[in-house]
């Protein structure tokens, strides 16, 4: 995979964003036996799906690169990845000029369209993140269902509420999240294939996932619910955005997703 690290004006922060992106590399056999000069310009048209990866709180852009295999998975998958600074936001606006959710839907996708070989269309961008990515996920598919062709939520902090009060003044964002955000999608008006996970000794996120799990259950809202060993902590989160891209793929290419079990194999 290639790296780009990317710093740019962003009008909806009111100053420098960073973000990291990943995109599928040319085998090294094609360069040796084509030439560099004759694979690379073959790969003027090729736009390739992307995933939107967000960290969770005290998080950075570089999370996923420094704390999981994203690099191999991606490359596996044939995926880019795009991965940006949310600070604590939840994905919401701050104040003082800091927009997080101009950013994430609209600033961020074109910059980057404009920028790199992306496929951003319906059909091949998706979303996820951990903990409070995975709420910000979920919620970003809420409000626009058919931007994204899947969201994906991994041990999502999903009730503000009780983020607030176990992180107090640092949650600023959760407090800033509105309390229905994900109604949407557990009322099954945003329609849109959703993958929820969280490990089984979560103690920050077990009991709130099972609660929305079973909120979705109820309004049979179609989904895939997983748990297995495992808290919040990146080894758990390492093979959740592993089976969630091998769940995208069904998705994306018109399969079924793999059904909810409470053990990943």
């Amino acid at each position: 995979m290639d790296l780009f690290s990317i710093e740019f004006y962003a009008h909806s922060l009111g100053g420098a964003a960073r973000v990291h992106v990943l995109l599928p590399s040319p085998e090294p056999q094609a360069l040796q036996d084509r030439g560099a000069q004759a694979v690379y310009a073959g790969l003027r048209a090729q736009r390739w799906p992307a995933l939107l990866l967000l960290h969770g709180m005290q998080g950075s852009e570089s999370a996923w690169l420094r704390h999981s295999m994203v690099e191999q998975h991606a490359a596996q998958a044939g995926v880019a990845v795009i991965m940006p600074s949310l600070l604590n936001s939840y994905g919401c606006d701050l104040g003082f000029g800091l927009s997080f959710e101009e950013y994430l839907r609209c600033e961020l996708p074109a910059f980057l369209e404009s920028r790199l070989p992306l496929d951003l269309s319906p059909q091949q961008y998706t979303v996820a993140g951990l903990s409070m990515g995975g709420f910000t996920a979920l919620r970003l598919a809420a409000l626009e269902p058919r931007r994204y062709a899947a969201a994906g939520s991994f041990s999502g902090a999903l009730d503000p509420a009780a983020v607030v009060r176990r992180m107090g003044r640092h949650a600023a964002g959760a407090a800033l999240a509105p309390a229905d955000a994900l109604a949407p999608l557990a009322g099954g008006g945003a329609q849109i294939p959703l993958y929820l996970a969280c490990g089984a000794q979560d103690e920050i996120a077990l009991e709130m996932n099972r609660q929305f799990h079973a909120r979705l259950c109820r309004q049979a809202v179609a989904h895939t619910y997983e748990e297995w060993d495992g808290g919040h902590e990146w080894a758990f989160w390492d093979r959740a955005l592993h089976r969630f891209l091998a769940w995208r793929a069904g998705i994306v290419k018109g399969g079924a997703p793999c059904a909810p079990q409470k053990e990943g194999a």
